[in-house]
């Protein structure tokens, strides 16, 4: 790796812990954002796939005691793993720059969805059918990109969730879409030896950083301006992602 693309790799790393410790949310937003900027997405996802595991067992530890009930989980993680399995061929086998430039769509919608404050609702009566529909689709993004996050938490929003219960569900649904992207690139060649999963865990040593020191900014900032400073930033290199649809 040159060092150039070192140093953004490092940087994007640890930005993505560090958004994840001050707001709680956005750490593989942040960090694919970054990467695929000077890397394709085949080399930028194995590298992360250690520290989105390591976050989500780290999530799901803290909330312990928000697990959700299994049938509302399974109905939403079985279509979703199945999803990620099958679009993650297209990190292996797609052009570089467009999925790319997939990337820089989904920041810059999730960008506005958050500015606009956009609140969706569900009515209750249409969650078993909408849910699996939304795992597919939310896991055909995420086996893409590696980014599920944003589109898990504005439809568990629609469902006008209880806090817990929505950040229990999503801890569980995002760790289960980690590892299962994690073993899809695995079964792709692209982190398959000791060494590929040897540098993945070494790439979790900055994210760390940027955690601890993530909560202490949230300590010496309010958080409403450091969200608003991260979604800024999120939009210039979602459009920076985009140079793959015009070139």
């Amino acid at each position: 790796m040159e060092p150039f693309t070192l140093a953004v790799a490092i940087a994007g790393l640890f930005l993505g812990g560090l958004v994840k410790g001050a707001i709680g949310l956005g750490m593989p937003l942040v960090m694919i954002s970054v990467l695929a900027i000077v890397m394709p997405l085949r080399e930028a996802l194995p590298l992360i796939a250690v520290s989105l595991i390591a976050a989500n067992v780290w999530q799901i530890w803290a909330t312990w005691r928000n697990r959700p009930g299994l049938r509302r989980l399974l109905s939403l993680v079985l279509p979703l793993m199945a999803a990620i399995w099958i679009a993650s061929g297209f990190i292996a086998e797609g052009d570089p720059d467009l999925l790319n430039a997939v990337v820089g769509l989904v920041v810059i919608a999730y960008v506005t969805v958050s500015w606009t404050r956009w609140e969706p609702r569900l009515p209750e009566r249409l969650e078993p059918v909408a849910t699996p529909l939304v795992g597919a689709a939310v896991g055909a993004v995420g086996g893409i990109t590696g980014v599920f996050g944003p589109q898990l938490g504005v439809y568990l929003l629609a469902l006008r969730m209880e806090p817990g219960a929505m950040v229990g569900l999503l801890g569980w649904t995002l760790l289960a879409g980690s590892i299962t992207l994690a073993a899809a690139l695995a079964g792709h060649g692209l982190l398959l030896s000791a060494s590929d999963w040897a540098i993945s865990a070494a790439a979790f040593l900055p994210a760390l950083a940027g955690l601890v020191a993530g909560g202490r900014l949230r300590e010496a900032m309010p958080v409403g301006r450091f969200r608003a400073l991260v979604m800024a930033g999120l939009l210039v290199l979602g459009i920076a992602n985009l140079r793959g649809l015009v070139t």
